[in-house]
């Protein structure tokens, strides 16, 4: 590092012994020849560079000296790097708050200069690390070294930067004040969303205490506005009843809207409807509301009702019979009919089954002969949770006959 003078340390000059011819530049190994100034060298200049030419001025001693000459000095090059100072005692005032992050620098005391140096009154950057009251508590502070009055170089010494601790204190406004009404432009669409960036202009009034607005200036500024979506309400809907089907879907239709944006229109609101059992009987539906974009968007409006309660009767599902039969049987003096064979059912919902029996009516006549008959059934509860109750199955009519009785004599 820069030290004030040009000397320079040399290292690795030797002289190489054991020499074999005339002309290979060593000398004879039994003879004492030595290098003198191997050690020390001139740089070309005593300031801060890279590069710098190094002169030598070695000689050969030892006994056997005067045997040899020395034809030439080494080609050398080195470097001279700036010297490190240090600044101590530098503070930086606290300020009243300007809006902006530059900051005073009172200097403190340089040290570190070679003997005899000196260099002149640094400059200093001073910069907060935030322009505002809250956030300032540190200044940066960038030193610039000046040469000195005797010719000494600032490139030949370095100074590194500062963090002083400091603050910014909040202003103090007068005792005028005006009043100020804002207006903001045109939002960029009429839809429900956050817009940024909307422009804000003001409009000055005259104020207290002789504050005169035509005294002032107020810069437009931006802002944030939000457009929330508009509450509608949706007239009760109704729910139609249906057969049997094994599930709790439900046709609902919606009502209709009110408190959509005058000359706005939506799309037809979808409705979807739940009962509260699959099973037949008159049970509560559940039906839930969605708006849907039509002429207009439906993302504008908040449903304020989405869902409902309504009611409605789910009815059994008939189910088709083949013909039945009537056995026959012997005169029995009653008109009774004979035992029903029920044909086979069909209809069911998905893999569910349910049972049936059936029963014929009483004959019009005792005696023997044949006779139609209405035949009428009773379900049962079967399989894969087939409920007796959720089916129907209209009477029939079958043909029954009454033969003689066997008499014996």
């Amino acid at each position: 590092a820069y030290d004030g003078n040009d000397t320079a340390v040399v290292t690795g000059a030797v002289l190489v012994g054991n020499s074999t011819t005339d002309i290979d530049g060593k000398f004879i190994g039994t003879e004492a020849v030595t290098l003198n100034g191997g050690t020390a060298g001139t740089f070309a200049s005593k300031n801060v560079g890279a590069g710098q030419g190094v002169t030598t001025t070695m000689t050969l001693g030892g006994s056997d000296a005067g045997n040899y000459t020395l034809n030439t000095q080494p080609t050398l090059s080195g470097t001279i790097t700036a010297k490190a100072l240090t600044m101590t005692g530098s503070s930086a005032p606290s300020k009243v708050y300007d809006g902006n992050r530059l900051a005073s620098v009172t200097l403190g005391a340089l040290s570190g200069e070679v003997a005899g140096e000196t260099l002149g009154a640094s400059t200093v950057l001073g910069t907060f690390n935030s322009k505002d009251v809250l956030s300032a508590n540190t200044v940066t502070a960038v030193y610039t070294l000046v040469n000195g009055l005797n010719g000494e170089l600032a490139s030949n010494y370095s100074l590194a930067n500062d963090s002083l601790a400091s603050t910014i204190t909040a202003k103090s406004v007068g005792s005028e004040t005006v009043t100020a009404s804002g207006a903001a432009a045109n939002y960029s669409s009429a839809n429900v969303g956050t817009y940024n960036g909307v422009v804000v202009t003001y409009t000055l009034g005259n104020g207290s205490n002789g504050g005169l607005a035509s005294n002032y200036s107020l810069a437009a500024g931006s802002a944030t506005g939000v457009i929330t979506a508009k509450d509608v309400s949706i007239a009760s809907g109704s729910v139609s009843g249906k057969v049997y089907d094994g599930n709790t879907g439900a046709v609902v239709t919606a009502g209709g809207l009110s408190g959509l944006v005058v000359g706005e229109n939506l799309g037809t609101t979808t409705a979807v409807g739940t009962f509260a059992s699959q099973n037949v009987g008159t049970r509560n539906v559940t039906a839930a509301y969605t708006l849907t974009d039509g002429a207009n968007l439906a993302s504008n409006y908040n449903l304020l009702n989405p869902t409902e309660t309504l009611s409605a009767t789910i009815t059994a599902k008939g189910l088709s019979v083949t013909a039945p039969s009537i056995a026959s049987k012997k005169y029995d003096g009653t008109t009774a009919a004979g035992v029903v064979t029920v044909g086979t059912l069909s209809g069911f919902v998905g893999s569910e089954t349910v049972t049936a029996a059936g029963a014929a009516a009483n004959y019009s006549s005792a005696n023997v002969g044949s006779y139609n008959s209405s035949v009428t059934y009773a379900l049962g509860n079967g399989l894969n949770g087939g409920l007796a109750s959720n089916y129907s199955l209209a009477a029939g009519s079958a043909t029954g006959v009454i033969t003689a009785k066997d008499l014996v004599v």
